[in-house]
């Protein structure tokens, strides 16, 4: 019995993290909780051949008061299902708080991309964004990770920045 609602509540946790990667996201803010990691499944892998770089907020950076996210991709977008998360960790205690969803990924024309951002690496990047449905909370930091509806633990994109 004990097994069947452990096993209950691992689906329901995981059907709420991938029907929250729709178009309003989940945003850790003063007022919310970020969401629970879902159970691990099938790890994310980014699609063969492919380079993704966050470009906004760029690396490391600190006072991120926007509520989303953008990265460059070569040599093609990346598959319609893409989102990015965040892991939530409070910037003083170094406690993980929990993650945010964002939407599916959509491909932008760089002039969308708000400034001072990092320039990719590599040659003719695809710009896409993903909404987090407002403003980050503050006294966070966020470290970005790629997935889709299909696999967890995403792709950690070495890239974190602070609120």
């Amino acid at each position: 019995m004990k097994y069947t609602i452990a096993a209950a509540f691992g689906a329901i946790v995981l059907g709420a993290a991938i029907a929250s990667c729709g178009n309003n996201g989940n945003v850790a803010t003063a007022s919310s909780t970020p969401t629970p990691a879902p159970t691990p499944s099938t790890p994310c892998t980014a699609p063969p051949n492919t380079q993704v770089q966050v470009v906004y907020p760029q690396p490391n950076a600190s006072g991120v008061t926007t509520g989303t996210i953008d990265v460059a991709v070569a040599p093609t977008a990346l598959p319609s299902n893409s989102n990015l998360y965040v892991r939530v960790t409070d910037t003083s205690s170094q406690t993980v708080l929990g993650y945010a969803y964002g939407s599916v990924l959509t491909v932008i024309p760089f002039a969308q991309v708000p400034q001072p951002s990092l320039n990719p690496p590599f040659a003719f990047p695809i710009y896409e964004s993903s909404n987090f449905g407002g403003t980050f909370g503050t006294s966070d930091t966020f470290r970005v990770y790629l997935a889709n509806s299909t696999c967890y633990p995403g792709v950690d994109l070495q890239s974190q920045f602070s609120t």
